[in-house]
């Protein structure tokens, strides 16, 4: 089952220059990931071009989820 965390936390590795943070929680309704990273920048969901080499992993996973969230906080922002 793919659960989508990986992506989340590896775009944030790899597109910001700081730490990052993961949270894996259980819920009634069912799992909540959230990951935090300290850089300003929201993410910005658009959908790729078919020749693109990357750019899919927000997109993929904004299509298997029931909700994607990004929350600017003081420092950074999560997702």
């Amino acid at each position: 089952m793919y659960l989508g965390w990986p992506e989340l936390l590896t775009n944030a590795w790899k597109h910001t220059p700081c730490d990052c943070e993961l949270l894996v929680r259980e819920t009634p309704d069912g799992v909540l990931v959230e990951v935090t990273d300290f850089a300003d920048a929201l993410p910005a969901l658009k959908e790729p071009a078919d020749d693109a080499e990357g750019g899919r992993g927000l997109y993929l996973l904004s299509a298997l989820v029931e909700e994607l969230e990004s929350q600017p906080l003081l420092r950074g922002k999560q997702v």
